[in-house]
């Protein structure tokens, strides 16, 4: 659950999108799995194209917690990436803000930039970082 007010189907999509991309950090072990459950559980979002609002679908909320505890319960790997190591995409908490909103003409709500700096790497097989 985000800031930016949307439906059920947007915040199922986006965590399982995260979700997918912490399993790609095989030196991690320890996840924030839900950072605000009281948002999750407690609260009322729109249902898809309607204005009416409603709690975490039942379906949803079991495959929520099937999600959650396998991050809990996952075991740290011994695999590393080969290639070049030390190499890291620079980038702060205000990185998200630059999505929106446009100034002076420009929006960039994909995050060009970012992908414009790391991708370059990942395409020639350089496992990059995040340095934050």
């Amino acid at each position: 659950i985000e800031d930016w007010p949307r439906d059920w189907g947007d915040y199922k999509k986006n965590y399982q999108a995260t979700f997918s991309a912490q399993l790609l950090y095989p030196n991690i072990a320890d996840y924030e799995v839900m950072p605000w459950p009281e948002r999750i559980y407690e609260g009322l979002y729109k249902k898809p194209d309607s204005e009416v609002k409603e709690r975490i679908p039942k379906h949803y909320s079991t495959q929520m917690q099937i999600m959650i505890n396998s991050l809990n319960s996952m075991p740290l790997s011994d695999n590393e990436v080969d290639g070049t190591h030390g190499i890291a995409v620079l980038m702060s908490n205000s990185l998200m803000f630059q999505r929106f909103p446009t100034h002076e003409g420009y929006e960039d709500p994909q995050l060009s930039n970012f992908y414009g700096q790391a991708l370059p790497f990942l395409k020639r097989g350089v496992p990059v970082k995040i340095l934050h």
